[in-house]
């Protein structure tokens, strides 16, 4: 049975868009840019509800993710989506194309390397009977650089 870790609280985040790797050195220009184009955004109302798992193949495993759903105004999630793409579009950095076809908003809870079919059975049969985890006013994007399943936070935009 493999192992799995917890997504630290501070880590934790609904991603919109997948950019892959920009340069430290266009951070702070992609960062002027986000705050530009997310001018007009509003803040979404966001519900964590249910969960699942997905399985995603990196360099050399397999990893399993377990995540919690979100409930909120499409369309609003959308715009504040569609203000990044355009803002790192202006860089150069096109969001992967793969995640316009799967694009699910969802918080990750865990992270493991072949977890096993059972285990995330039971995770998601928790989450599922848990129903809500809450809700809460999303009112910033922040750009977060990941590497080995961690996250480091970047400069954030206000909506």
């Amino acid at each position: 049975m493999g192992s799995f870790s917890a997504t630290v609280r501070s880590e934790m985040h609904i991603t919109v868009t997948y950019h892959g790797h920009i340069r430290v050195s266009r951070v702070e220009r992609a960062a002027q840019l986000l705050e530009r184009s997310l001018n007009g955004c509003r803040p979404v109302r966001i519900e964590v509800v249910g969960g699942g798992v997905f399985r995603a193949t990196g360099s050399d495993a397999m990893t399993d993710v377990v995540w919690a759903g979100v409930r909120a105004d499409t369309a609003q999630l959308f715009e504040i989506r569609n203000a990044c793409r355009t803002a790192l579009g202006q860089l150069g950095h096109g969001a992967d194309s793969q995640s316009d076809l799967t694009f699910r908003p969802h918080v990750t809870l865990w992270r493991g390397r072949e977890m096993g079919e059972a285990r995330c059975v039971r995770l998601v049969a928790a989450l599922t009977e848990r129903g809500s985890f809450g809700s809460f006013a999303a009112s910033k994007v922040t750009m977060f650089s990941g590497a080995d399943g961690r996250y480091i936070q970047g400069r954030a935009a206000l909506l």
